[in-house]
Formats: structure tokens, sequence, C-alpha cells
């Protein structure tokens, strides 16, 4: 009976630090991740909306720009419906 308290403590010792230890890379990188993932919504609009500014980027054909706008609508669209 011991053997299985003892066995019992012991998963439960390494659940919790497991859980500490993700709970602070969780707060150390939700920051940065936030940052980057802002950054590439602005670009993402930036690329596509350039051609409607006189902007147009170098190298970007219009096939392309299609492309991106409907790509990033569908899945704009599914995470819309999804939450």
């Amino acid at each position: 009976m011991s053997k299985i308290i003892r066995n019992t403590l012991i998963l439960t010792i390494i659940t919790v630090v497991a859980g500490l230890g993700l709970g602070l890379v969780y707060e150390v990188t939700k920051e940065p991740i936030a940052r980057t993932e802002e950054q590439a919504k602005k670009e993402a609009w930036q690329a596509v909306f350039s051609d409607f500014h006189g902007t147009k980027k170098q190298g970007c054909h219009s096939r392309q720009t299609l492309f991106f706008c409907v790509s990033f609508s569908v899945k704009f669209f599914v995470s819309f419906i999804l939450q």
C-alpha cells in the first residue's frame, strides 16, 4: 500500500513541476509570439492591399496577390466561424 502512495506522490510532484515549467515558458513567450503574429498580419495586409495605394512591391505579380488574398480570406473566414 505504501508503494502506491509513494508512486502517486512522485507522479504528482513530476506533474506539478512540469506544469509550472510550462506555465513559466508560456508567460515568457506569450508577448513575443503576439508581436510576431501582429507583424505577420500587417505584412499580409500590406502585401494584399499594396496595389490599391500605388506602391506595388517588386516582384509581386497580380496572380500571386490574388492567390494570397483568397487564401487569407478563407483562413480568416474559417477562423471567424470556428470562434
